[in-house]
């Protein structure tokens, strides 16, 4: 019966069910799956969006279930940006309200039209019983301006099979792709991508900073470095590729060219963004004899879906992602052990000579091998850097464009577009959507309105043109201003809201951005304090851990790092590696006492620092860290337990500059420079 329910285009389900009904009912859905958006936030993809009210059982044991009437009047009011994105995603499409408790006051504030103030809305459908005893109910909504639907669930259902049928029925039959692979993956296969009309642009967008565009690709505007011979002959030599870099590095057009390259013959695709659902619809449809070359960008917002892929023996992927996140991806085991990493960040005077002729430009001589290919690029194009570029432009921004440029780089600082709810939800009862196509329009040379979840079509995104513009503005605006952005931000934007929130919780809270925005450690306490309330998540505590210690705070920190490493259950590394070194910093200046606690207290930092190194893949963090607390320690002692902790730092230092595992430039120089500095203490 509820199977019906595959004949409507459903975009969300909003429900004050605590079941796992809806969950059920979608599994038997061939294309169609559920995103609770509790646990993944808002998903870029036609999944349809599920919004438990209440909570439920599918949740773990902290959080609340809703069953009284105080706390189901109360729920909304503890949480107002939770009621606000309910809401938005009730005034965005027509609603049908079915099966519901009109006396439930949360049901009662969503229905309510006083609360959707100026905002258009579109139609709503309300089922209400046939008893006559509703018959009050149905004229009270009815001269609200909602339509009534006199019936009951199976009459509903009934209806639904015998007199709807919204889903798109095209086929590919005329192309002659006849497999059920065309219907859902044919978008993403590079013999579509290739065969599409894409829209010409002049290619000095790209050199101001857009990111590279089908056209750039096709129409072999954009220069190859030699790193793309060497990517080509490894993706035909093993079974997987992983190409790494520092931020505008060229990881993403390097790919995008591999995968348009006719070199490489067979079946190929190309995601963004992938699903969990949907690489399990991808392996159920796509062929698993022969090679399929998937080539995913952005390969950390989409690990769940790639930890999936990789099991399959025919499929080849190739992909990219930042050198700092390849590192801890690696560490993590997700890169298989037949995948070859390539690190493009580091190209040679020669090439850049080549990329000047390919451009017409002048001579550029390149002294600093860690600028990025994008920095010599802009500074070419341009005769200036990015920074100062974007400098200029901030200084002439008025109050509210600046603010919602913040918002805009905020988020893609965080590794996420801007959706449009989430601004309509920053924005809430202040500004209309006019408005905020407006701001954006006059943003457009540095804010990109591209849709680039090409998958959710219900409504536009906003996101820098690039993300290393994010990282430069971020420490140029005004921190005021930041701060004040980011505390609106999580104040109004409920997380169901925000796009592949699992990606973005890992930069949101993080202690760099929050240590320029919040200069005055009381205000950054303040914040820290208010997301904790909200989220108790161990990942929170360790960045205000650390956003205190970077403020002096070394017993508030202390504390923080202890709870989150007890919430944990000790199993993250990087709270671990965390943890040791605030119990190293509190004690190495502290006069010992008659039990011998400061020289136990540190020796025990020593002892959980190795327990990181025996047991976590990422092993240079917890080496540098090993070598930085073994000088303090032999500075304050000069003993023979100092002087073997120094031989042990060595050893550890020699053996990581000597394994073949992936490492980010920074962290083998770091290596080198503590391994030098220990020497001189033998």
């Amino acid at each position: 019966m509820y199977l019906n329910l595959e004949n409507i285009n459903i975009r969300s389900i909003l429900t004050t069910n605590i079941d796992n009904l809806f969950e059920k009912i979608f599994e038997k859905f061939n294309n169609q799956f559920l995103n609770d958006t509790f646990l993944d936030g808002k998903l870029e993809s036609k999944d349809i969006d599920l919004f438990k009210l209440h909570g439920s059982v599918t949740y773990s044991y902290e959080v609340p279930m809703l069953f009284s009437i105080d706390e189901l009047t109360g729920a909304f009011l503890r949480d107002n940006s939770f009621w606000t994105a309910a809401q938005i995603k009730h005034f965005s499409f027509p609603s049908l309200f079915w099966g519901i408790n009109i006396d439930d006051p949360n049901i009662v504030d969503l229905i309510n039209k006083d609360n959707f103030g100026k905002r258009p809305c579109g139609h709503n459908w309300i089922l209400i019983l046939p008893d006559t005893k509703y018959d009050l109910d149905a004229e009270t909504y009815a001269d609200d301006g909602y339509f009534i639907i006199r019936g009951n669930t199976r009459s509903l259902l009934d209806y639904f099979q015998y007199n709807m049928n919204t889903k798109n029925k095209e086929t590919f039959l005329d192309s002659g792709i006849k497999s059920d692979e065309a219907k859902y993956f044919y978008a993403y296969s590079l013999e579509s991508i290739l065969k599409q009309k894409h829209p010409a642009r002049p290619v000095k967008l790209f050199y101001e900073g857009d990111n590279p565009r089908w056209s750039d690709i096709i129409e072999n505007q954009l220069f190859k470095l030699t790193f793309f011979n060497t990517a080509l002959n490894d993706i035909l030599k093993y079974k997987h590729v992983h190409i790494t870099g520092l931020s505008g590095s060229g990881k993403t057009t390097l790919l995008m060219q591999l995968a348009a390259s006719k070199e490489i013959l067979g079946t190929k695709y190309f995601f963004d963004t992938l699903t969990v659902n949907q690489a399990k619809k991808f392996i159920s449809e796509i062929d698993k004899k022969n090679i399929v070359y998937i080539f995913i960008d952005n390969l950390s917002s989409n690990l769940d879906a790639f930890d999936i892929l990789k099991t399959i023996n025919n499929y080849r992927i190739i992909s990219a992602e930042r050198d700092t996140i390849t590192y801890t991806i690696n560490g993590i085991n997700n890169l298989a052990s037949d995948t070859s990493i390539i690190d493009i960040s580091n190209i040679t005077q020669s090439e850049v000579n080549n990329i000047c002729n390919f451009m017409h430009k002048s001579e550029y001589k390149y002294k600093n091998e860690q600028v990025s290919l994008f920095e010599i690029v802009f500074k070419l194009w341009f005769n200036y850097s990015a920074k100062e570029r974007i400098q200029q432009i901030i200084e002439k921004l008025p109050d509210d464009l600046l603010e919602f440029y913040t918002i805009i780089t905020y988020a893609r600082y965080a590794g996420i577009s801007c959706s449009f709810e989430m601004l309509l939800a920053y924005y809430y009862n202040e500004c209309d959507y006019k408005q905020i196509y407006k701001y954006a329009k006059n943003l457009r040379s540095l804010v990109d309105d591209e849709n680039y979840y090409d998958d959710d079509d219900s409504q536009d995104y906003f996101s820098l043109r690039s993300k290393i513009f994010s990282e430069m503005s971020i420490t140029i605006i005004d921190p005021n201003v930041l701060s004040k952005v980011i505390r609106r931000f999580h104040n109004n934007i409920n997380q169901r809201l925000i796009p592949n929130f699992k990606m973005f919780k890992r930069k949101a809270w993080d202690a760099d951005i929050m240590c320029i925005a919040f200069q005055d450690w009381r205000e950054g306490k303040n914040f820290y304090d208010e997301q904790i309330l909200k989220n108790n998540d161990f990942f929170i505590k360790h960045q205000y851990a650390i956003y205190l210690y970077r403020k002096n705070m070394v017993d508030d920190a202390w504390r923080l790092i202890e709870e989150a490493y007890n919430d944990s259950n000790g199993r993250v590394f990087s709270i671990r590696n965390t943890h040791a070194t605030y119990l190293f910093d509190r004690n190495i200046d502290k006069k010992e006492d008659s039990h011998d606690t400061v020289i136990n207290s540190l020796l025990s930092s020593f002892d959980e620092l190795e327990k990181c190194l025996n047991n976590d893949n990422s092993k240079t963090y917890h080496v540098t860290t090993y070598a930085r607390h073994a000088l303090k320690f032999y500075h304050r002692y000069k003993n023979a337990d100092s002087r073997f902790i120094i031989n042990k730092a060595i050893t550890y230092i020699d053996r990581e500059l000597k394994n073949n595992d992936f490492k980010p430039f920074k962290l083998i120089r770091a290596l080198q420079d503590q391994r030098t500095q220990l020497l001189r203490m033998e």
